[in-house]
């Protein structure tokens, strides 16, 4: 029992020893690195006062000035009427005599014996033209058929002035054999209708059953 308790306190001493020799060998390095490391400076709070707000100003309420009484209007006196002065009665004016009117022109005689002279004249050339017509053998193979209206024109000096083709029947072959038709009659003009001018207009039919021309 003795000799245990002796090898125990052996042991404490060599680990106080232990201890102590460590420290010694730290404590210079701990001082090394705690002057190596900078430390954050320390951190200062100070109290700031804050301003005072500024006092609310009182309303001042906005000056109410008198209503300003609009001068007063004298009365104008009116300005008396003028005197009225009577005018000397005139003469009363008469009338500008009015324009004469001249007369309105008299029918010229004659003219519904021209209207007559003209159709009596157009029949004899539809008359002749019935006997000078001709139909085309190539409408005939074609069995063209239609209706060619002609105008026809004289002059002053009693002759024919123009042919013109008023309506035609479709068919450029029928129109020309009317033109040529009618170029070929040779009435001469009345006496009534020498020394003017006039037209009338002729319908050449050209039908193959019945060839006829009004």
């Amino acid at each position: 029992m003795h000799g245990r308790d002796s090898r125990v306190f052996y042991y404490a001493v060599i680990a106080s020893i232990a201890l102590h020799a460590v420290a010694l060998l730290i404590a210079p390095l701990l001082r090394d690195i705690s002057r190596r490391i900078e430390w954050p400076a320390p951190i200062v709070a100070r109290l700031v006062e804050l301003p005072q707000p500024p006092a609310a100003t009182p309303a001042v309420e906005p000056e109410v000035k008198p209503a300003v009484q609009p001068p007063t209007m004298k009365p104008v006196p009116s300005p008396r009427p003028a005197p009225v002065v009577e005018a000397a009665p005139q003469a009363p004016s008469r009338p500008a005599p009015a324009a004469p009117v001249a007369p309105a022109p008299a029918a010229r005689p004659g003219a519904e014996t021209d209207a007559d002279s003209v159709g009596r004249f157009r029949l004899l050339v539809i008359e002749e033209a019935r006997k000078l017509k001709r139909y085309p053998r190539a409408a005939r193979d074609n069995n063209w058929e239609g209706r060619t209206r002609l105008r026809v024109a004289y002059g002053g000096d009693g002759r024919r002035s123009s042919i013109d083709v008023v309506r035609s029947s479709g068919h450029e072959l029928l129109d020309r054999e009317a033109i040529d038709t009618v170029g070929r009659t040779d009435v001469p003009v009345p006496p009534a209708l020498r020394g003017k001018e006039f037209a009338f207009e002729i319908e050449m039919i050209f039908n193959l059953s019945e060839g006829s021309s009004g």
